[in-house]
């Protein structure tokens, strides 16, 4: 492994240093924000499987290395303020993790990303406002994320078909929050026993609604919508995701309801509906969810009350009202929750 990270004095690698590096297996470049090229030796490198280029903004990638490069390579970050993504990216047939958060330039995602028929792991950023229909065809996706799409307004509705990958022998797993490359190196000692179901996954930009489809992806145990502020509600089909365990919708300012039978998430163990300043009720249904142990309401400056039925959440752990300042009163159903150990209302001046 060759680490040059946050090297800001890099301008340029040699190539005779490089050319002797025949067995190089991991070249981390990220934050080497002076980089203006990098020879094509790099691109001829049969032993390089992991490539970090996350920060290089001065790096032109366009013409940067020629069909037939990278006869290894599985990970790949990018990060550079390019509108468009080079051509010979999409003729990597390797390449099994792409990151480009970093990107936060492009405006657009071509249909040719579904050839990188083996990727695994896609993390997406730019300023584009929707993605291609042909990523619902990316059945090898373990891991999808949308959390840097600032401008995103729409998902398609052929997200839902990834649901479908089980079907076809294909592999879905965790969903890794991580950000260097150490994390993103494949690990190749845990190949078999994977279940093939995509666990979690994680939202970003100016959505405005999620797609019915969502609602196929059963076997998702944690969702987060956090940071869409323009969200204004959530598909009904949400009720079907009955392994959900984890629901996060911290910052969707105009979310001004909840699905009715959220008592069908009858694992969910946290919900967080922190700063959703819309928010006006809880429904009943809330008191159904007889696993919940934690729930944060916190900043939600427009609930006027809470549902007596609270009470009935045996396992509730956690309950966070603070800066719910239109709320006057407490269920007085909350005495029965015998296994809370924190209760915050702070900021509550109506109480």
């Amino acid at each position: 492994m060759l680490d040059l990270r946050d090297n800001r004095r890099v301008t340029e690698l040699p190539d005779v240093y490089l050319s002797k590096l025949t067995q190089l297996q991991t070249l981390a470049l990220g934050g080497c924000s002076r980089l203006k090229c990098i020879p094509e030796e790099v691109g001829k490198s049969r032993s390089l499987t992991a490539l970090d280029l996350g920060g290089c903004y001065e790096l032109a990638l366009d013409n940067t290395w020629s069909a037939g490069v990278f006869a290894s390579l599985r990970t790949l970050i990018l990060g550079s303020r390019s509108e468009a993504l080079p051509e010979w990216l999409w003729k990597v047939a390797t390449l099994e993790t792409l990151d480009i958060e970093g990107c936060f330039q492009l405006t657009s995602i071509p249909d040719d990303i579904s050839k990188l028929t083996k990727l695994t792991r896609l993390r997406l950023g730019g300023v584009f406002q929707r993605v291609p229909d042909a990523i619902g065809n990316m059945f090898e996706l373990k891991e999808l994320s949308f959390s840097k799409c600032e401008a995103l307004t729409s998902l398609p509705e052929t997200v839902g078909q990834l649901a479908r990958g089980d079907f076809r022998e294909n592999r879905f797993r965790d969903r890794l929050r991580v950000g260097g490359i150490d994390d993103l190196i494949p690990d190749l000692t845990d190949r078999e026993g994977e279940q093939g179901k995509l666990t979690k996954l994680t939202l970003g930009g100016r959505l405005t609604s999620l797609p019915e489809a969502i609602g196929n992806l059963v076997t998702l145990t944690a969702l987060s919508a956090a940071g869409c502020t323009e969200l204004t509600r959530l598909p009904a089909s949400l009720i079907y995701l009955r392994n959900l365990a984890e629901l996060d919708l911290t910052g969707c300012l105009a979310l001004s309801s909840l699905p009715d039978r959220l008592d069908l998430l009858q694992k969910l163990t946290a919900l967080t509906l922190s700063r959703c300043e819309g928010l006006k009720r809880l429904p009943q249904s809330v008191g159904l969810l007889k696993n919940l142990q934690c729930l944060d309401v916190s900043g939600c400056t427009a609930l006027i009350s809470l549902p007596e039925s609270l009470g009935q959440l045996e396992n509730l752990e956690k309950l966070d009202l603070r800066n719910c300042d239109r709320v006057h009163w407490l269920p007085d159903s909350l005495y029965r929750l015998v296994g809370l150990k924190m209760l915050e209302v702070r900021g509550c001046s109506g109480l």
